[in-house]
């Protein structure tokens, strides 16, 4: 009996020793993503800056509507419609955020922990939603919207709209898409910081904290052109003109440069767009060759 006890003993040991030793940091990754969840904190995004130190594109702090779907409908009485909170909440934000009910109803009843209900929300969204979300407004409404959150997010702005074929755009998560803002994208991103609070295996977060960790967000570096928004602006100005009083179909192009040292003062191309607005096709309606080809003369030039 004493060696069949120091045997079960000894083997209790090296089973512990496992999952402490070999498998003790894959266990510790498991635990913290079950029991704990993360909210992101966006990082801002650096500035592009002309020659003499004005800003030509910066990021301006906006803010991100989202939810835990598992804190929505965790406490509904049994008989009752399953999703009724959902519904509720999805009746209410459909007319805030004018989306489509369905939608938001789908996203507020996914099986997941985080879920972006609608990104770069507008200061009037902003404040309806902190309205329901008020207590003092409507004691009901506010324990119903207690799970619908705000998170920080960072969007993208060109003041002086001038140089889009060189500044570039980004697209709808901050990254560049487009000249320099795709090409020193790296250096302009940053790094996204996070806050940590403690949820149930299930994924329900706490009604009282007992936990709650801050990695902090660092900021995108800043890049400086050897543009001079000055020069930039005239010589746009200028080549528009051309390209109106010319009738120039196929547009013109230009590039100040300082003979000495070599550096672009300026360059650019029309007609450009607008990079506040990059998807917006309609400002190249006016500027659109109609045309239109017939099929003999189709098939003669198809003919070896």
């Amino acid at each position: 009996m004493f060696s069949v006890i120091v045997i079960a003993l000894l083997l209790l040991t090296l089973r512990v020793a496992y999952w402490q030793i070999v498998r003790g940091e894959d266990m510790k990754s498991a635990v913290e993503r079950q029991q704990t969840g993360a909210t992101n904190v966006i990082a801002s995004r650096g500035t592009i800056y002309d020659r003499n130190g004005k800003a030509l594109a910066e990021s301006a702090t906006v803010n991100t509507l989202i939810c835990n779907p598992q804190d929505i409908d965790k406490k509904t009485p049994e008989g009752e419609d399953e999703h009724k909170e959902a519904k509720q909440i999805a009746d209410k934000l459909s007319v805030v955020l004018n989306m489509d009910y369905e939608k938001i109803y789908n996203l507020l009843t996914k099986s997941n922990r985080y879920q972006v209900i609608k990104k770069r929300l507008t200061v009037e969204e902003t404040e309806q939603i902190k309205n329901l979300k008020n207590k003092d407004i409507d004691e009901n409404t506010a324990k119903l919207f207690k799970p619908i959150t705000f998170e920080e997010d960072s969007k993208r702005y060109y003041s002086y709209n001038v140089a889009p074929h060189i500044l570039g755009f980004t697209g709808y998560d901050n990254n560049g898409m487009q000249g320099i803002e795709l090409t020193f994208d790296n250096e302009l991103s940053g790094k996204t910081g996070n806050v940590f609070t403690a949820q149930t295996a299930s994924g329900q977060t706490l009604e009282k904290q007992q936990y709650e960790a801050y990695e902090s967000a660092s900021k995108g570096a800043d890049v400086m052109l050897t543009i001079d928004e000055t020069i930039q602006h005239y010589l746009e100005k200028h080549l528009e003109t051309a390209v109106k009083e010319c009738e120039l179909k196929e547009g013109a192009a230009g590039i100040v440069m300082n003979p000495k040292t070599g550096e672009i003062l300026a360059m650019a191309t029309k007609p450009d767009f607008d990079a506040n607005e990059p998807y917006n096709v309609s400002q190249f309606e006016k500027n659109s060759v109609m045309f239109e080809y017939h099929s003999d003369i189709l098939d003669r030039d198809m003919t070896p």
